[in-house]
């Protein structure tokens, strides 16, 4: 069975849809899945590509009605038929971990030198405690961005692993065929 989902809204891109739809994928096993961000007028749109047995299709679909990721804000999600091709889910999912740890990596570099600094300058910690007291916009908001970047663990994890595997097959294709 292959679907075309998509999912409108005001705020559906950058709040991490596309990876939190390919876990989910993922955990369903699908055969095939894409997913994009789009546009529908001045809405956002994100667009997943299902291919699998019906129930898993199904459950794929009651899943995304049922869940979104904490920051996004959707105004419809509908299904449809869909018959052209559809890639592997492991040939999707590959391209999308690059994506998530080319958003990482600044944040993490800006992160490392705060932290050298902060090494370097012991006279900075008081400054710094007293700068950080909870600001009750970001205190409310704090179980979401804990989420956010636990959601953001799973999936570099998860896209490790993948990698390792696939960089192993590759290996073992070569093997049989001769190629080094």
């Amino acid at each position: 069975m292959k679907l075309k989902i998509t999912i409108t809204g005001p705020k559906v891109h950058d709040v991490g849809y596309r990876p939190w739809l390919t876990e989910k994928a993922v955990d369903l096993a699908l055969r095939g899945f894409e997913v994009y961000n789009d546009a529908e007028g001045d809405l956002q749109s994100v667009v997943a590509l299902v291919d699998s047995d019906k129930r898993r299709a199904t459950q794929f679909f009651e899943f995304a009605k049922a869940e979104l990721p904490p920051l996004a804000r959707i105004d419809d999600i509908r299904s449809e038929p869909y018959d052209e091709e559809i890639q592997p889910l492991w040939q999707s999912a590959t391209p999308g971990t690059f994506v998530q740890i080319n958003k990482a990596v600044p944040i993490l570099q800006e992160m490392r030198e705060d932290l050298r600094e902060v090494k370097t300058n012991t006279n900075l910690i008081p400054e710094i405690a007293e700068n950080t007291r909870p600001i009750p916009e970001i205190a409310e908001k704090q179980d979401v961005i804990i989420d956010e970047i636990r959601g953001l663990h799973r999936e570099m994890t998860f896209d490790a692993g993948w990698r390792a595997r696939i960089e192993s097959d590759i290996q073992a294709i070569k093997a049989k065929i001769g190629i080094r």
